[in-house]
């Protein structure tokens, strides 16, 4: 920014490491009509909870897992579940991520 005067100073740098899991979880297809595939990074062994819920908040699906360091795959049958909006959680010791699907005929 440059003053009226002429004159400008610079600002401190500051490094931001940004946490951002919006894009580390990952469910396709979606929709989905009958298994959904869930994708994710684990950055350490842990237990997980993984939870299927309407839009209310209801809880419809849980299995609760183990899961090492890594890329981990899983697959969700879906064919439990009516048409319509259902939300993913995958929750862990310290953080949880969510995903929307929809849910289609089979």
């Amino acid at each position: 920014m440059v003053d009226k005067d002429g004159s400008y100073t610079y600002s401190k740098v500051v490094a931001v490491t940004l946490n951002d899991n919006r894009k580390s979880l990952i469910v396709f297809p979606n929709p989905v009509k009958e298994t959904l595939f869930v994708q994710f990074v684990s950055t350490k062994a842990e237990k997980l909870v993984l939870q299927v819920t309407d839009l209310q908040g209801r809880i419809l699906q849980q299995e609760n897992m183990q899961v090492s360091i890594g890329n981990i795959s899983l697959s969700v049958s879906t064919s439990g579940l009516a048409r319509g909006s259902y939300i993913l959680l995958v929750k862990s010791s310290g953080s949880m991520q969510q995903k929307q699907f929809i849910k289609e005929k089979f």
